[in-house]
């Protein structure tokens, strides 16, 4: 197996986390850039289910029981989408199908309290940061910001969302829960959304370094007709090996070798 655990076979994590990519369909990937969009959306979700497991028991504790359902609730929606992955629906599906279940979630847990705690909102930034990498489409690594329509529908349904929540506690339409407040509860909040944001960008960097492992595999790893020597390029086709390397921005000069002038021009003298 390539990747992660090729690289660190010593490291039971890698192992594991390879077991359950192939279990959730990571066998029909057909491309490292597919691989590492399943990879990101199942680190994702792995982290979101801890983070309500966390969230649901600190809720707990704090007495706040609709909170701790709606946070439970929250990681069930999760689960759900990874069985959504399990059962072979597309990643881009249920990519969106978390990112509906982040911002729903979002909105209620923020209106469970009369009271608006701003630094929840914050929190809505985690839709685009997911959307950029779990739905970017091969190829457009280099795109600016607006030539990715999914990074910016999340981003609108992230504003959408924060208005939602703000409109919600301006008339009054919330669950008036109990609200525990305190400095320690602010601490936890903002320490459970550097966790999340913290192990999305070392998932993502771990991805992208498996990534490029493979892309550097295969492209040592070059399609050769057996019987007309066409190299297969990127677009499937197949063209000669002089067309094929000024494709690859190589400069080809033409000469003759010893073995071909020998046998081409040695019967002329």
């Amino acid at each position: 197996m390539t990747g992660t655990s090729a690289l660190h076979p010593d490291r039971p994590f890698a192992r594991h986390f390879d077991r359950m990519v192939l279990w959730f369909g990571g066998r029909h990937d057909q491309s490292p850039h597919q691989a590492l969009q399943r990879r990101f959306l199942l680190g994702c979700a792995l982290i979101a289910i801890a983070e309500a497991v966390v969230a649901s028991i600190a809720s707990t504790v704090a007495g706040q029981l609709l909170q701790t359902w709606m946070t439970a609730g929250f990681g069930v929606l999760i689960v759900g989408c990874l069985g959504l992955l399990r059962r072979g629906v597309a990643v881009h599906a249920v990519v969106w199908a978390a990112l509906s279940s982040v911002a729903l979630f979002f909105f209620f847990i923020s209106v469970t309290t009369e009271r608006l705690h701003p630094e929840q909102l914050p929190w809505l930034v985690l839709l685009p940061l997911g959307a950029a990498i779990a739905t970017r489409p091969e190829g457009q690594s280099e795109a600016t910001f607006w030539e990715k329509p999914n990074v910016v529908l999340a981003s609108i349904l992230a504003f959408f969302d924060a208005v939602a929540i703000v409109a919600a506690h301006h008339f009054g339409w919330t669950f008036k829960d109990a609200d525990v407040v305190s400095d320690w509860a602010a601490l936890f909040d903002f320490g459970t959304l550097l966790a999340g944001v913290s192990a999305m960008v070392w998932l993502l960097e771990r991805e992208l370094r498996r990534a490029e492992h493979e892309n550097r595999l295969l492209r040592e790893l070059l399609p050769m007709c057996a019987w007309c020597q066409k190299i297969r390029d990127e677009r499937g086709g197949w063209v000669p090996v002089v067309k094929y390397m000024q494709e690859q921005g190589a400069r080809v000069t033409h000469g003759i070798c010893p073995t071909c002038s020998e046998e081409h021009f040695s019967k002329e003298t």
